[in-house]
């Protein structure tokens, strides 16, 4: 009981969230506030005319239960996957794993087999 009044207590306004929807769609969000059972979220949103992330101004309800992770920080950059690059401006970075090894036996030669275009059945009664 006493852990459950801490934990009620401490304030998440600011924490980066992941949000997941019923949809199964994840998507980065900041807490902006609590109101019972429910949180208001800033989502992150990309703004393809600068080719940069931010935190929207505008601001929508989740219930508590659709948060599926947090980064335990208030800082996006913290993740380890954003830049700051000004206020509230930040730039995904973008790093490959060169040991990632593809599931069910895909190898990079798969791509480099012929695939012919000829569509038998459509030919199949030219003499």
């Amino acid at each position: 009981m006493l852990l459950k009044i801490i934990f009620y207590n401490i304030s998440m306004e600011g924490q980066i969230v992941d949000v997941e929807y019923e949809d199964e769609f994840v998507e980065i969000c900041k807490i902006v506030a609590r109101h019972d059972t429910n949180y208001v979220v800033k989502m992150l949103v990309y703004d393809a005319d600068a080719f940069m992330y931010h935190f929207s101004h505008y601001t929508h309800i989740i219930p508590i239960e659709s948060v599926s992770g947090f980064y335990d920080t208030v800082e996006l950059e913290d993740t380890g996957d954003y830049e700051k690059i000004g206020y509230n401006r930040y730039r995904y970075i973008y790093e490959s794993d060169p040991e990632y090894e593809f599931e069910n036996g895909y190898t990079s030669s798969d791509t480099d087999s012929e695939v012919s275009l000829y569509d038998e059945r459509e030919h199949e009664y030219d003499v």
